[in-house]
């Protein structure tokens, strides 16, 4: 048994050859890889790979190849092992699902609420951003007088009639920690209310 641990940034050629062996862990790449194993005539390949894959053979390769853009940095083991079965493992690397998949989402831990924001005629209310938020809920009071122009949450570029639009009583909730604007173009005073959760 013994194993080596090698890191090697991939030349103008795109390959680089792996040692003879029958288990191989690649750590990280700086981008994504390919693997190429052949034994005996036949060959493997584990595409677009960035990390976190064991791959173990009771019977040892002849010939590994990686291959990726040149540049990019490899961090793997290689060597042998006493191996009882076969096997390619990822234990680090985040992959799509596809299909139908149960989700059991977390509940905030904080839900915080400020008091109503009055927003002036042809002016603006910012609200910071927030990296702890999971979500916002903005609402226009429903005792706002009916407006030409409703109050618009957008970014905080600017101050045009662009973005979601809030009518009396409407309200939106945002999954997001960037800053918002609060943009009110009307001729009357608007005012609305915010509930942000972390």
């Amino acid at each position: 048994m013994g194993v080596e641990r090698r890191q090697q940034v991939i030349p103008a050629s795109g390959r680089i050859e792996v040692s003879r062996g029958n288990v191989f862990i690649l750590f990280s790449a700086t981008a994504a890889v390919n693997l190429r194993l052949d034994a005996r005539g036949t060959s493997e390949g584990f595409d677009n790979i960035t990390g976190g894959i064991r791959v173990q053979r009771v019977s040892p390769w002849d010939t590994g190849i990686i291959i990726g853009a040149p540049g990019t940095t490899v961090v793997w083991i290689v060597g042998y092992e006493n191996v009882l079965a076969d096997l390619a493992d990822v234990f680090l690397q985040v992959t799509t699902v596809a299909g139908t998949v149960a989700v059991a989402p977390a509940p905030t831990a904080t839900f915080d609420s400020a008091a109503d924001v009055s927003v002036a005629t042809a002016s603006s209310s910012d609200i910071a951003a927030n990296l702890l938020r999971r979500s916002i809920n903005i609402g226009s009071l429903s005792t706002n007088a009916p407006a030409t122009v409703n109050l618009r949450v957008r970014d905080q570029t600017g101050t045009t009639d662009e973005g979601i639009e809030l009518q009396p009583g409407m309200s939106v909730r945002l999954e997001t920690t960037a800053a918002l604007r609060i943009r009110n173009n009307d001729a009357n005073a608007q005012s609305y209310w915010v509930i942000e959760e972390s």
